[in-house]
């Protein structure tokens, strides 16, 4: 996954919009956005709770304040802890293909994988363009499956959220639940295993709780 796992793009989206609805004099809780808004069609659904608090300008006014906040805000977003350690390990040492697979468009990701000089680490991409479906439908996982050309036993996914969870379960890949301050309030109990950060996935994968595919080439 990208957003939400390599960085941490999920407390920006909440941040641009809490900023947002500061703007009209209304605070915006983490655990209300997480558990009542972020869930389902977030611009939408933080646009249509505003909106049934005060009344607003035309939505592409405020979409386009929340897009402007929320560029400001990527600028600054780092690495999430021992990812890049995870990335290295898998190219240097397991000698693995890495394949992020994102709801999101390849014109937003380049640039900041560049920007955090991780571009050469990723040997495929599963964007926006890839696949019609969004997760949870498990369509671009099972595309990733098609690139690297190993079957679902042989990878493993780290994810975020419960819809990114829900697609690599489906697609019958092992996956790591790697929860963000937004995310953590969600559920996340399918995964097969939480960590805190990266450095415990290498841990897990090194401890021999591995697909075969790691086995066989590890």
């Amino acid at each position: 996954d990208f957003d939400g796992t390599i960085i941490d793009s999920e407390s920006v989206l909440y941040e641009s919009w809490r900023l947002v609805y500061r703007t009209f004099g209304i605070e915006l809780d983490i655990d209300q956005w997480a558990k009542q808004i972020r869930p389902v069609k977030p611009h939408a659904s933080a646009y249509n709770y505003l909106c049934s608090r005060i009344h607003l300008p035309q939505q592409h006014e405020i979409l386009s304040m929340q897009k402007r906040i929320d560029e400001e805000l990527i600028l600054h977003c780092c690495l999430r802890e021992g990812i890049k350690e995870l990335l290295d390990i898998c190219n240097t040492q397991l000698k693995i293909p890495v394949t992020i697979v994102t709801s999101s468009a390849m014109h937003r990701i380049g640039p900041i994988l560049n920007r955090l000089c991780i571009a050469s680490f990723i040997n495929y991409f599963v964007t926006s363009e890839s696949v019609r479906e969004k997760k949870p439908d498990p369509s671009c996982f099972i595309y990733a499956l098609e690139q690297v050309r190993v079957q679902p036993a042989d990878a493993f996914a780290i994810e975020d959220s419960p819809q990114g969870i829900a697609a690599a379960k489906n697609a019958g890949i092992t996956t790591m639940a790697y929860p963000n301050p937004v995310t953590a309030l969600m559920d996340l109990t399918k995964a097969d295993i939480t960590i805190g950060n990266g450095f415990e996935a290498v841990a897990y994968i090194e401890s021999g709780h591995k697909p075969c595919y790691f086995k066989k080439n590890g």
